[in-house]
């Protein structure tokens, strides 16, 4: 009965898939099984102390592992899935990629030791035009596979002068230095973090977030992305 009607649902509401625009089938929930197999993994997951996107960190905040899943570049299929739940009102798509990225990782043991989740905060006039955090969705999607508690409002963000999404590397840290500010320091006391983000460039976002994160005592880090800028 429930079969029927999952059907007779999508026969009255087919859904599309956000990267090729084609019908989605009633068990594919992201995008098609052809899409999906086709996102560029970075396979960073096997070397969690030791790719492209830990190396933004080195030397500048202390951490034990940093992740991106996917690569990103104007116009790949991974932009496509971003730009569909940041501006496309899809919340629901990008919980369902942090429970990707949750089912891919656990097998690593990145998990491990982790005491909670939190994301990196919006600013409050981009989550008012947005109606959510689109890094908040994709935790939430972590812990629904992880089962680590989701902790928000720890961190804030005190200040934003313009979106990220065409300065150059220097004007982004510009941007971001000093941006963040502890709001919760003793629900991260002796705690081992994960931060989250959407889309890394610089890591600016991160580390900004990072250094406010580690304002509170003992605290350690590990870094996920979603995807990471490539060209």
């Amino acid at each position: 009965m429930r079969h029927l009607l999952a059907r007779l649902v999508d026969f009255l509401a087919p859904r599309i898939c956000p990267v090729c625009g084609n019908r989605m089938g009633i068990q594919e929930k992201t995008c098609c099984v052809q899409c999906y197999l086709d996102l560029p993994v970075t396979g960073f997951e096997q070397h969690p102390d030791d790719n492209s996107m830990a190396e933004m960190f080195y030397g500048i905040i202390p951490f034990e592992k940093a992740v991106a899943m996917y690569f990103y570049k104007k116009g790949n299929k991974t932009a496509k899935i971003v730009e569909q739940f940041k501006y496309h009102n899809r919340p629901q798509l990008a919980v369902e990629m942090g429970r990707i990225c949750a089912q891919r990782l656990l097998p690593t043991g990145f998990f491990e030791q982790i005491d909670c989740l939190v994301p990196v905060p919006l600013a409050r006039k981009r989550q008012r035009q947005r109606g959510y955090n689109q890094s908040m969705m994709l935790a939430r999607g972590i812990a629904k596979e992880t089962g680590l508690p989701v902790v928000g409002g720890v961190i804030v963000r005190k200040k934003f002068k313009q979106s990220q999404t065409r300065l150059s590397r220097m004007q982004r840290n510009e941007n971001t230095a000093n941006a963040f500010q502890l709001a919760g320091g003793t629900l991260l006391a002796g705690k081992h973090i994960l931060l989250i983000d959407d889309v890394v460039t610089t890591g600016a976002t991160l580390i900004a977030c990072a250094e406010a994160a580690l304002q509170a005592p003992d605290v350690r880090l590990n870094l996920l992305a979603l995807a990471m800028t490539h060209d």
